[in-house]
């Protein structure tokens, strides 16, 4: 092993304390890697240096070693130089030749022909003059479709051929004739219906219809009422005893039965008659008063609109529920009054159950008028509001006339109007 004070060289290794070098080239490649790699390149760095030291010759200076190196680079690129010139030209000339339109044997040529070629055949087959071209064939092919009594003709004379049941214009014609034969058939069968209907009770159930939607309204505004439709149900005369339509519960507990009528006459007396009916459904649904409302001047004239016998009353309302909304509250008044005073006289009120049956009849009279006199719709209107507000007032007022007349014990009740 040979020593010296910084380095030591031995079988395995030279190991070199304290060695600095100066050269920026070695400090930038050690700077581009990681510090743990440090030792190899440096390893690396002194055995490429020796052996280079070596093969140049022992005693050989760095400025030397880098003119070798810059002559030897210098040579490579200057063969490469040439080299490269010379691929080019012979790049250069083969490029040339291949796009040189004038030399056939070329690329250029070749594709120039091949164009040619292909734009002589293009003409062709768009040529219409030219039997087997593709524009004559699809002219052929196009008057074969669209022509004179070509295909899309002949499909659309199909489709529209009313004749021919299959066809859709064929089943549209029959689908639309069976339906305006439906039409027909039930416009026919609505105005039979509705001429049944005006000879069989069918007339009268679609006016019960209309007279549980007033009396509803007027249980609504009187508060606390209750209807009941009664008019499918037997009653306390007998399970199929069904007299007396509708029933109105007050709050004060008096029970109020209506039977409607749509028919031409309702006669009044006898045993058979609306008031003797009308005392059947009292008992029926266990009543104390009761109404019967007709859709029609169906009363004896000597009735007229609106009646009062005892503790039935005869009213003519079309559905409206004005005059129904007078017959309930007059009848209130007189439970009320009786209730107050089972022997009160109310004669002394029966000028004012006179004055609304005479604003009854205008009442009436005027709505008649209103339905045939389209032209004096807004007058009519004002004289039907008017007395509509007169009956409310009166009847109100008779109510209050009972009420007051129900404290004095002396009376007798006695209601006599018709």
């Amino acid at each position: 092993m040979i020593d010296s004070p910084a380095i030591r060289v031995s079988s395995d290794g030279v190991h070199i304390d304290g060695l600095v070098s100066t050269d920026v080239a070695v400090a930038d490649h050690l700077r581009a890697h990681g510090p743990d790699e440090w030792p190899r390149i440096l390893n690396d760095m002194l055995s490429m240096g020796a052996r280079g030291l070596m093969s140049m010759g022992v005693g050989a200076k760095l400025h030397e070693i880098d003119d070798r190196v810059r002559a030897t680079v210098s040579e490579v690129l200057e063969g490469a130089t040439i080299e490269i010139d010379s691929l080019l030209t012979q790049a250069r000339s083969a490029i040339t030749e291949q796009l040189d339109p004038g030399v056939r044997s070329s690329a250029m040529g070749m594709t120039i022909d091949r164009l040619g070629e292909l734009q002589g055949s293009m003409v062709r087959a768009l040529d219409v003059d030219h039997a087997t071209s593709v524009t004559s064939s699809l002219l052929e092919r196009l008057a074969g479709l669209l022509g004179p009594d070509g295909v899309m003709e002949r499909w659309v004379r199909g489709q529209f051929d009313q004749s021919d049941p299959a066809s859709p214009l064929g089943r549209l014609s029959a689908t639309m004739e069976s339906r305006f034969d439906e039409l027909r058939e039930q416009v026919i069968r609505g105005q039979a219906a509705k001429e049944h209907d005006d000879l069989t009770p069918r007339k009268g159930f679609a006016y019960e219809d209309a007279i549980e939607v007033r009396l509803r309204a007027i249980a609504a505004g009187i508060g606390g009422a209750v209807v009941e439709r009664t008019s499918l149900a037997g009653g306390l005369l007998r399970s199929d005893s069904k007299v007396g339509d509708f029933v109105l519960d007050l709050e004060d507990g008096t029970r109020i039965v209506i039977e409607a009528k749509n028919t031409e006459r309702v006669t009044v007396g006898g045993k058979d008659g609306i008031l003797a009916t009308l005392d059947k459904a009292m008992a029926n649904r266990e009543a104390d008063v009761a109404i019967c409302v007709s859709a029609t001047e169906a009363f004896p004239d000597e009735i007229g609109t609106f009646s009062v016998h005892g503790r039935r009353v005869l009213c003519v309302d079309d559905g409206s529920g004005v005059l129904l909304g007078v017959a309930v509250r007059l009848l209130r008044s007189l439970v009320t009054a009786e209730a107050l005073n089972p022997g009160l006289d109310i004669a002394g009120v029966e000028d004012r159950v006179q004055r609304i049956r005479g604003l009854a009849t205008r009442f009436s009279g005027a709505k008649s008028t209103l339905t045939k006199i389209a032209g004096s719709v807004a007058d009519v209107q004002q004289v039907l509001d008017d007395i509509r507000t007169d009956l409310l007032d009166h009847t109100t007022e008779l109510g209050a006339t009972l009420a007051r007349a129900g404290h004095e014990p002396e009376g007798e009740l006695t209601l006599r109007t018709a």
